[in-house]
This record gives structure tokens, sequence and C-alpha cells, in this order.
């Protein structure tokens, strides 16, 4: 099988089992995570994010069947709409990137399970994993997002916003946020009639936003179903990642990275502690008969605190 050309079948099994085991949120031995947090760094991570229908399912398939034929190992993370009856992904973008599945590249797909800005909770441990199992290459597709979403460029090196010629009216509501974060901006269905006046559009944006980065940002047209400027967009990626490491701004983000990372971890497990601790207490009706008769709320603040570390605490 053209898999094996890739990647090992046993450690497609292997990968495939640790990223159910990271979005099921199980707790990872310390040899695991060692092993994935060792090799950040030695793939490109690349985030693709727009508006519903903009074409980017289409795009990742062109761009990983690209990649692979100049044998790169790639994979893609799609995240997808949550099931609200089984909580795992709808799968929708997976069946539309047949021709990379079919050259080899590690595809998998991923539920949004209450996460914000396009991707899921556990989308930065799932790439990392693919990392440590030797991809060289790693696409991250968001669920279509608006114009405040924009956590994908925490977790990627490169960010391609996708749009397309019907995004006039998204893109005067996108000057804040998706305006902000594209390393990259496609404009995809090029056909379509406007493309050339929206990439103009969002040449003169561009302009004036404020920048510190010498990165100049690369505004293009693509016509993803038709394969056509998949190569200018391929190039380009790659001209970004030789700028990150030249600049030394490469490390800079792997630092980064890890410490929101590491933020948004003890935040999430410390407010579900918190959580569990008020329904099995029961302290919060308490609380609210303080606030009803004009109880301080930093007062309030300061007493839930106290119980809160005392709960491990013998009466």
């Amino acid at each position: 099988m053209m898999i094996c050309l890739k990647l090992n079948m046993s450690k497609t099994r292997e990968l495939s089992k640790l990223i159910s085991r990271i979005e099921n949120f199980e707790e990872l031995e310390p040899e695991v995570l060692k092993k994935i947090f060792s090799r950040e760094g030695s793939a490109h991570r690349i985030g693709l994010t727009g508006p519903p229908g903009a074409g980017k399912s289409t795009l990742s398939d062109a761009l990983a069947t690209r990649l692979l034929n100049e044998n790169k190992k790639v994979g893609i993370l799609a995240v997808d709409p949550t099931s609200p009856f089984t909580g795992g992904a709808i799968l929708g973008d997976r069946i539309r990137m047949t021709e990379a599945m079919k050259r080899g590249a590690f595809i998998r797909s991923i539920g949004t399970r209450g996460g914000v800005g396009g991707i899921s909770r556990r989308t930065y441990l799932s790439s990392l994993s693919m990392e440590a199992y030797g991809m060289d290459c790693i696409i991250i597709e968001t669920v279509g997002v608006g114009q405040s979403d924009f956590e994908i460029k925490f977790i990627v090196d490169t960010t391609v916003v996708v749009l397309t010629p019907e995004s006039g009216d998204y893109i005067q509501a996108m000057k804040a946020g998706l305006m902000e974060i594209g390393d990259i901006y496609v404009i995809n269905k090029s056909d379509r009639e406007g493309a050339k006046e929206i990439k103009s559009e969002i040449e003169s944006v561009l302009l004036l936003l404020p920048s510190e980065s010498d990165w100049k940002t690369p505004v293009i047209l693509t016509k993803g179903l038709k394969g056509e400027g998949i190569d200018e967009l391929k190039d380009l990626i790659i001209r970004h990642r030789k700028y990150l490491e030249e600049s030394g701004l490469k490390d800079k983000i792997i630092r980064e990275r890890r410490k929101r990372f590491l933020l948004e971890f003890l935040r999430d497990e410390i407010w579900d502690e918190m959580e569990n601790f008020i329904e099995r207490n029961g302290i919060i009706e308490n609380f609210l008969k303080e606030i009803e008769k004009g109880g301080n709320l930093e007062h309030i603040k300061r007493k839930f605190l106290e119980h809160f570390a005392r709960r491990g605490s013998n009466p």
C-alpha cells in the first residue's frame, strides 16, 4: 500500500490510538509527553482558516498532494463540527481529501468538542503527536470561522487565510481578527467575478495594518478544484518557513506556543475542578443569598477560594 511508503502501517495505528487518547482527554504517561515534545520544531505547521464554503478542504488536499510529490511526510488534522450524538467529528472535511489520502497522507478528523476559534482544545497536542511520528509538514484545517476566531495562529507556524470573491462584505468586518493573523491570504475560486477586486481590497487593508515583521504578507489567487495557484501557495509557505528560521522567530514561536498551551491546560483543569467542587458542595446557593443581601463580590470570591483551597482537608 502507498501509505506504507510514507508512514509505516504499525506506526499509523499507534499514532491514531495516541490521538484518540488525546482527544478523549486521557492522561498521557510522562515518557509519552517527553517523546512528543522532544521533536517540536522538526515539522512545519500550516494552518488553513477562513469562512465556511471558502474551499479550505480542497486546498488542503491539493497542497498536501504537492508536498507528497516532493517525498514529504504529510499529516492533516481536519477540525470538524462535533456530533451532538456521539461527541465525535462529523467527518465533513475528510471525505473531500481523496487525492492526498490515496497518495499516503495521514488524515485525521477531530471534533471541536467545546473548542473555540475553529479548533479543538487538544489540536496542539495532536499535531505534536504527528510531529513525533516523523511528519515533515502538518496541515491544520479549521472549521468555518468568523472574523473574531483566530486561535489557529497560536498553534501553527504559517497561517493561511482562505477567502472567496464573495467575501467583500465579510472583509469589512474582518479588519480586526482574521485580517491580522494571516501570513498568506488566498482568494480561492478566483474564476468567479470580483476576484481581482477582492485581492486589491485585501492588499489595501494589509497596508494599513501596523506590523513589526519584515515579512510582506502576500495575497494570491487560486482555483482549488483545478489545481491552479497551488504551486505558488506551496512556494510561499516554504519561503515563510525559511523566513522564520533565518530571523530566529521559529524558536520564539515554539516557546510561546508551549507557554500558551500550559496556561490553557492549567486554566481548563482548575476550572473543571472548581465546577466539580461547587456541584458537590452546593455552596453557590449560600453565595447567591449573600449577593441578594448586597454582599461584596470581592469578599465572596475570597471566601470561595478559601473553601476551595481547603477542599482536601478533613473538617
